[in-house]
């Protein structure tokens, strides 16, 4: 199911790669999870990946990673501020929001938009 939504809905993104192989880049991934693909932000936050699977998110920010699953985000939101006009915030179940970077752009679209659609359609 996730795998079909990654499909429909950032598969296209020019900074996602869709996993071409077994390839997992190294990640620690839980038993029956699936490495789907990899969103590379722009420069200067390059260092900033997000690694899509099955089950959640690995964000991988310089030395720091984190792993959310999507049964632990309760809703997104996208600021209105222009400063923050590239960050996602995850509203954690916990009550915890995590801010997620996403900051290419097609033209005047920006890449938020449809990872905020994906990420909806696996939290509902």
């Amino acid at each position: 199911m996730i795998k079909s939504i990654v499909h429909r809905t950032i598969k296209n993104l020019e900074r996602f790669d869709v996993v071409k192989d077994d390839n997992n880049n190294n990640l620690n991934l839980a038993e029956n999870e699936e490495y789907l693909g990899v969103y590379k932000n722009d420069f200067p936050e390059s260092e900033f990946l997000i690694y899509v699977t099955n089950i959640g998110l690995h964000v991988s920010k310089k030395e720091k990673n984190s792993i959310i699953k999507y049964t632990d985000i309760r809703s997104t939101k996208i600021s209105s501020d222009k400063q923050d006009d590239y960050y996602i915030s995850l509203i954690l179940e916990s009550g915890e929001v995590f801010e997620l970077l996403i900051n290419g752009k097609n033209g005047k679209f920006r890449d938020k938009f449809e990872f905020v659609r994906f990420l909806e359609r696996v939290i509902k």
